[in-house]
């Protein structure tokens, strides 16, 4: 959908109900954001990103703008690490600093922990974002909704923690050696 499109659409709803326009772009933005991930698409990433930027430039304190717009510019980044590699680094540091300022705005909100740590994970130990997702899923796994969430998810999550204790262990006896 062209951006103006999707503007125009915000913006007839936002007259009749404010909330309704946050909400509905959000969505919006969530279901580009799985599309991009389910066909793996630059050109996807780009436009979920797009949405999440049109909101938060409605609203910068949003934390869930900010970290689905992380989730778009470092899926776009994995996709161009082979084909731009200077544009996929600049999209991860731009990707991260939405996420970390996400859970900076909102550290008690799980959704936005939960997948601040389930991407940190993925990163290569040399990012050094293994203690920060560490102590996102832990906080998650404790968190009162945790069991709440779907049966995959709180898998994933505890696979994911179970990843980073060894990786954090495995790093803290090769130093020591």
């Amino acid at each position: 959908m062209p951006i103006w499109v999707f503007v125009y659409v915000m913006y007839t709803v936002s007259i009749a109900n404010p909330a309704l326009a946050q909400t509905s772009a959000l969505e919006i933005g969530l279901q580009q954001l799985e599309a991009a991930r389910t066909g793996r698409s630059v050109e996807r990433y780009q436009a979920a990103e797009e949405t999440f930027t049109t909101l938060l430039d409605e609203n910068p304190r949003d934390p869930r703008a900010l970290i689905h717009r992380g989730e778009a510019r470092i899926g776009r980044g994995v996709l161009l690490l082979g084909r731009a590699l200077d544009t996929a680094l600049e999209l991860f540091k731009s990707g991260t600093s939405d996420m970390d300022r996400a859970v900076l705005l909102a550290p008690d909100e799980l959704r936005v922990r939960l997948t601040r740590g389930l991407y940190y994970m993925e990163f290569p130990s040399s990012y050094g974002k293994r203690d920060v997702a560490r102590a996102d899923l832990e906080f998650s796994v404790v968190h009162p909704m945790f069991n709440a969430l779907p049966a995959r998810v709180r898998e994933r999550v505890l696979k994911g923690l179970e990843s980073v204790l060894v990786d954090g262990t495995a790093s803290e006896e090769g130093a020591h050696k």
